[in-house]
């Protein structure tokens, strides 16, 4: 009879159990490899996994994902200890284990291209049922050192920024000792420019029928192309990004001390050394950004602006089309640019202060970037043109995806002006 009186209670515990092994099953499935060989387009999972993804970082629109108090190792990273897969159908094999080591083979890569190379390589892992840890050390495979190592710091340029992505750490001993699945630098690359890895702006293979080539040449802001890259890095900043404490800190006095529950415009001026031809588009000029703050500082009253640049004329530009009546209400920190010059082809142009050698202090020149962007993520507003910088706002807060203006391609492509009520293109 007792027991009799707890056989719901034992139904319950059964249903429960069988379910959440059907669930682990579905879920098991959907890890494919997700790497094209050098000749085949391919495609990183199912479009249901796909959808996973979007309706995760799609319930986070409004959040901005950089709190340090949130649990460092959480998600999907830490399914991955119990896996018995050994070995990976994508050329990165894992030799006798499941670890994978993020690392950046190309000096070259800025600070953001490095950090998107990480969450793609992360997904990578995923899928892969690998258990991902970066180590981004001073050597590369192409093109010199990595600009942003700084010995000072340490080994590992990503850990000066950010805490560990999951519990795997970086092996000691001799590289031969170290059998850990990785990447060269010719597969880093085309899983960089694969169909579906998370992109910036037009390059590489494109993800629908319209190639990213074609986007380039019609010069018109694509909604869907960038909400759904957006979306998909917005969900691995939500689950394996957080920034060290020291560094939150330091964004949330300036946000106290600066934007004091204003309304705020943020803007971020890509200059120096960009090339149109790797998908970006030129140099957007500083007068394509002051019509939208002259409009935005006219319509808020109490509104301020807050640019961000790589380039030292740019802003000096912007600050003499500024209204002097309004300068005191633009802000820009006070970072590191290079004063120097560079030739390509025809073009003389600002270098970038992370290709500078002349500058030895590396770390600064990352941290720069870091702020930058942790606090433009807190704006109202945005404005921007084609960059991986500029996308880095919105992994961090996919929230200002529907509250910004994307000024590299033709004006009438663009969205509307967000802080205006009947919702005007600028003309």
């Amino acid at each position: 009879m007792r027991l009799t009186r707890y056989m719901p209670f034992f139904s319950l515990v059964v249903t429960v159990g069988v379910f959440g092994l059907l669930y682990s099953f579905i879920e098991s499935q959907g890890h494919d490899a997700i790497l094209p060989s050098s000749n085949e387009g391919g495609s990183w999972g199912s479009s249901s996994s796909e959808e996973r993804e979007g309706n995760r970082a799609k319930a986070a629109m409004s959040e901005t994902v950089f709190n340090p108090e949130r649990p460092i190792y959480h998600g999907r990273a830490q399914r991955h200890r119990h896996s018995s897969k050994k070995t990976s159908e994508s050329g990165a094999v894992a030799l006798n284990n499941k670890r994978f080591k993020i690392r950046i083979n190309d000096g070259w890569h800025g600070f953001f291209s490095q950090f998107l190379i990480v969450l793609n390589e992360i997904r990578y892992a995923e899928q892969e049922d690998l258990i991902p840890y970066v180590c981004i050390t001073k050597e590369t495979e192409r093109n010199g050192p990595n600009r942003f190592f700084d010995v000072r710091h340490g080994s590992n340029v990503w850990e000066y920024y950010f805490l560990p992505i999951s519990h795997v750490r970086p092996r000691n001993g001799s590289s031969k000792a170290n059998n850990d699945a990785t990447f060269t630098w010719a597969q880093e690359r085309r899983l960089h420019m694969s169909n579906d890895a998370i992109k910036a702006y037009y390059y590489g293979k494109a993800h629908d029928s319209i190639s990213n080539k074609e986007r380039l040449k019609r010069n018109r802001y694509d909604e869907q192309f960038y909400l759904r890259h957006r979306t998909l890095a917005h969900r691995m900043v939500s689950e394996y990004v957080r920034v060290r404490p020291e560094l939150f800190r330091e964004v949330e006095r300036y946000v106290a001390e600066n934007f004091n529950n204003k309304p705020v415009l943020g803007v971020h001026m890509r200059g120096t050394d960009k090339i149109a031809s790797a998908g970006g588009g030129p140099i957007v000029p500083a007068q394509e950004y002051h019509e939208y703050i002259n409009d935005f500082l006219m319509s808020e009253a109490e509104g301020v602006v807050f640019v961000a640049t790589d380039s030292l004329s740019l802003l000096e530009e912007l600050k003499i089309l500024v209204s002097d009546v309004y300068l005191p209400r633009i802000l820009s920190r006070e970072v590191m640019r290079s004063s120097k010059k560079f030739k390509r082809k025809k073009e003389r142009l600002e270098q970038n202060i992370f290709l500078d050698d002349t500058v030895k202090d590396n770390y600064q020149k990352g941290k720069d970037v870091v702020l930058d962007v942790l606090i433009l993520s807190q704006a109202t507003y945005f404005i921007h043109g084609a960059s991986s910088v500029s996308e880095a706002v919105f992994w961090f807060n996919l929230g200002l995806h529907h509250r910004s203006v994307h000024v590299q391609y033709e004006p009438a492509s663009r969205q509307r002006i967000p802080w205006r009520k009947n919702a005007a293109l600028l003309v």
